[in-house]
């Protein structure tokens, strides 16, 4: 498999004692896809499938260590071998259990129109850690509202409306739409 370049592993969860399979990637080859959750982020990563790779977990250490190396391929069979030889152990379904059936989550289609609204994530980080408390009893979670579409232009009609964790508040600007998107997104948008 040649890794995507993405770090898809940043999906994981970091320990679930219960739900072992959340802690690590799933190569799916038949849809020649990477999945991680942690159970509240999900990301679905394009790979590139060898011959050799058969569907299963795919350790976060083996993704990262197998990035290190001259090309960020790995073969994942029985183990999981890195491009200079070594080799790393692979669980299985034996080990975790089954993996989710993340195509129940997903919609039938992609939306078949311009996204509502694009924004550039380090912002929301940002707004987040500048209206949050920020203390160990406390999560930096936001709540956003969309702006209605009917405000007029003068008003932060393009701007996200944040609340955190306390009595303040912010705004934080939409990113435009051609420049925030990947040239496949714009393309797909483009098509429907």
């Amino acid at each position: 498999m040649i890794l995507p370049g993405q770090k898809i592993e940043s999906a994981v969860a970091k320990k679930d004692h219960i739900r072992r399979y959340l802690t690590h990637v799933y190569l799916d080859v038949t849809l020649k896809r990477a999945v991680a959750t942690d159970g509240h982020v999900m990301a679905i990563c394009p790979v590139s499938i060898s011959p050799e790779d058969t569907a299963g977990y795919v350790s976060p250490d083996a993704l990262k260590e197998s990035r290190r190396q001259k090309s960020a391929t790995l073969v994942a069979n029985g183990a999981l071998t890195l491009e200079n030889g070594a080799s790393l152990p692979r669980a299985t379904e034996q080990d975790f259990g089954h993996y989710p059936n993340v195509d129940a989550l997903l919609p039938p289609s992609r939306p078949d129109r311009a996204p509502d609204f694009c924004v550039d994530v380090s912002l929301l980080v940002r707004i987040a850690q500048a209206i949050n408390i920020q203390n160990a009893k406390t999560k930096d979670m936001i709540a956003v509202w969309l702006p209605p579409k009917d405000a007029p232009r003068n008003t932060a009609r393009c701007a996200l409306y944040i609340e955190g964790n306390s009595d303040a508040y912010g705004l934080v600007a939409q990113c435009d739409f051609e420049s925030a998107l990947s040239e496949a997104a714009k393309k797909n948008c483009a098509e429907t």
